[in-house]
């Protein structure tokens, strides 16, 4: 159960900064210019446009952004290869949004709370 958030899990590896030339920055101390999402996008720019346009009927207009794409890229390296892993990923997420709302609610009981509940030896357990 995770979030919808595009970034959710990227890659631990990859960096932050806000742009190309801070990543340019960055890698005159050593840091790896070639993993920061701002260079990653620019260099994948193409294929994120052509997998945004294979993908379109699945994603549309929705939170769907291109580090989302990005991500599919970096992990199947061809464009037609990213296809079936998002079809099957938006799938499962349209699938299971009650889990998914709920897993972002902190204050949610998960439905099988009251059963733990009941096993509890702890009162801790049962907050």
């Amino acid at each position: 159960m995770g979030s919808l958030t595009p970034l959710s899990d990227v890659y631990s590896a990859v960096c932050l900064y806000q742009n190309s030339s801070e990543c340019v920055q960055a890698a005159g101390k050593g840091h790896a210019v070639d993993r920061c999402i701002p260079h990653l996008l620019e260099k994948h720019h193409k294929d994120i446009d052509t997998l945004r346009g294979l993908c379109n009927h699945l994603i549309g207009d929705e939170t769907y952004d291109d580090v989302w794409l990005l991500r599919y890229l970096l992990s199947n390296q061809k464009v037609k290869d990213c296809v079936s892993p998002i079809e099957r990923s938006i799938k499962w997420r349209n699938s299971n949004v009650d889990r998914i709302l709920l897993a972002k609610d902190p204050r949610a009981e998960h439905p099988i709370y009251p059963k733990i509940k009941e096993y509890a030896a702890h009162p801790l357990h049962a907050l």
